[in-house]
């Protein structure tokens, strides 16, 4: 049999006959349960405790790894595209299905189960995108404002949660009265193309949003890899990425995207000279210093070396100890040698007129 948005073939003996979407969780969940239950497989997620490990029983290993596979493998094929991405990188069973149960709960709750609240809460993302607070509490009466605030929007297909929207829209009033209802866990919700709402933030430009998110969740990472920082040098985003800068842990300035460069680097890579100052000047710029302070020197060892010395001066006349970069050595050199070396072997001694 084919398999359709209706029915999936998860094994040779049964089918699942719902493909899980936001709204029929309750529906679902029997479905594959009985399903795991016949196959023997249920086992894999009532498990309490530590998997076992190969160290310890090769045997015990190998059949628990065959039944997490297996039972992995129908949850996964089971779900729709937008809550497949909550699990995509999840390993075992139990904590896919652990992930999809929180996921969809409050969805279930005022969604299928109670019409009165499923017009409640299409009243009150409306009013969200619509930036009237006052109403959007308003509409949900006694319905407890943390937990449909944490709920994906079911009105379109991007996942978003009221934060999501409210920081699209630039509603930093409505911003700020969640961050206030919901925990540090469900700020830093992604919606279903993966970002937070920092992301859309910084993609926006709204800078007063970034202010107010950046220190919750300037750590998190989208789908390819990049925190707000990196996406805001990414479209040359100078105001949001001096923001981000002061706002952000000094380990959070070193985070690496999936291409293994931080946000400084892609700076000093682009040329970027404002971008590339924002993270010289500032306190924790100063403090994220590698070998024989060599992090802070890179744009100008980057620019000389690439010939680029109307930059490299430019940047050079920024520090306060100018010799500094120059004689700072390269890690990445085998050789040893310092940015000055590079200057004075292709003919660049104007560079020499700078730190005397």
């Amino acid at each position: 049999m084919m398999a359709t948005m209706e029915s999936i073939q998860v094994g040779s003996n049964a089918l699942i006959l719902e493909v899980l979407n936001r709204t029929n969780y309750e529906n679902w969940r029997p479905r594959v349960k009985t399903y795991l239950l016949a196959e023997d497989l249920w086992e894999v997620l009532e498990a309490i405790g530590e998997p076992p490990k190969l160290e310890d029983d090769q045997a015990d290993y190998k059949a628990w790894t065959k039944k997490n596979a297996k039972a992995l493998y129908a949850i996964q094929n089971s779900c729709g595209r937008e809550l497949f991405y909550f699990i995509r990188e999840i390993e075992t069973a139990k904590n896919a299905w652990e992930v999809l149960e929180q996921k969809c709960q409050v969805v279930q709750e005022y969604d299928e189960n109670n019409a009165d609240h499923l017009v409640r809460y299409k009243s009150f993302i409306g009013y969200v995108y619509g930036g009237d607070w006052n109403k959007a509490k308003k509409c949900l009466g006694d319905v407890d404002v943390r937990s449909i605030a944490t709920a994906m929007d079911t009105t379109d297909d991007l996942g978003d949660i009221a934060l999501h929207v409210a920081a699209r829209e630039e509603h930093i009033h409505i911003v700020k009265e969640l961050v206030h209802l919901m925990t540090q866990e469900d700020l830093k919700s992604k919606n279903a193309e993966g970002d937070t709402a920092l992301h859309l933030a910084t993609w926006k430009e709204h800078v007063h949003i970034v202010k107010e998110l950046g220190p919750v969740m300037g750590e998190v990472k989208d789908n390819d890899g990049d925190t707000a920082l990196h996406i805001a040098v990414h479209l040359g985003k100078v105001d949001v990425v001096k923001e981000l800068v002061l706002l952000m842990r000094q380990e959070d300035l070193k985070i690496e995207n999936d291409d293994g460069f931080t946000a400084f680097h892609l700076a000093v890579n682009k040329g970027n000279m404002p971008m590339v100052k924002e993270f010289v000047k500032n306190e924790k710029g100063e403090n994220n210093i590698d070998k024989d302070g060599f992090e802070r020197y890179i744009p100008f060892t980057t620019y000389g070396t690439n010939g680029d010395w109307d930059k490299a001066n430019e940047f050079l006349r920024e520090l306060d100890n100018p010799c500094g970069a120059v004689t700072a050595v390269d890690p990445r050199d085998d050789n040893g040698y310092t940015a000055l070396h590079v200057a004075v072997w292709k003919g660049h001694l104007d560079v020499l007129e700078a730190i005397t």
